[in-house]
């Protein structure tokens, strides 16, 4: 996917995918490899931006989040505003900036408003430069690379994922 660069300005609710996900339905099998990367912003996710009453499965964010100044930063997503929004088998990996002036910056999870169940997910803790998280399970780089560590956790690596050796996992 494309890199999001804005010089000066903020980016608010938005993400490398979708920027607001509200309403009913089920998203699966999702993934961005690019960079966002703003001055300032409120709500930012690798993925998404800001996610409302939807499950989200079977996910990725590779790409790294730079945003100098807000609140709700995370790998996967920035803000989870429903406990209805399940997130399940995904994960980030990319690297993760905000200031010592930014609130409520996570791995995988910005922020988890409502409690929304995170089950069987992941982010790099290494290579995001985060240890904690909103939500989800923080790895080495060494746990992330594994597929033992997926399918542990049930991941489908008949039908949905795949992963090679020295390589994080892709969807099929």
């Amino acid at each position: 996917t494309s890199n999001i660069t804005l010089e000066s300005g903020s980016l608010d609710q938005s993400g490398g995918l979708f920027g607001i996900l509200a309403g009913g339905g089920t998203l699966n099998r999702m993934y961005t490899t690019g960079n966002i990367s703003a001055p300032e912003g409120m709500m930012v996710g690798g993925l998404i931006g800001r996610l409302d009453n939807l499950p989200v499965s079977n996910s990725y964010a590779q790409g790294d989040v730079d945003i100098a100044n807000g609140e709700y930063i995370g790998g996967l997503i920035g803000q989870v505003t429903s406990e209805s929004s399940v997130i399940e088998n995904s994960y980030s990996v990319g690297f993760i900036v905000g200031t010592e002036d930014s609130e409520l910056v996570g791995g995988l999870i910005g922020n988890n408003e409502e409690g929304a169940v995170i089950a069987n997910s992941f982010w790099n803790i290494e290579t995001s430069g985060q240890e904690t998280s909103a939500g989800g399970q923080g790895l080495s780089t060494e746990e992330m690379l594994n597929q033992y560590t997926y399918e542990s956790k049930g991941w489908d690596f008949e039908t949905i994922w795949n992963l090679e050796a020295g390589s994080y996992p892709v969807l099929q």
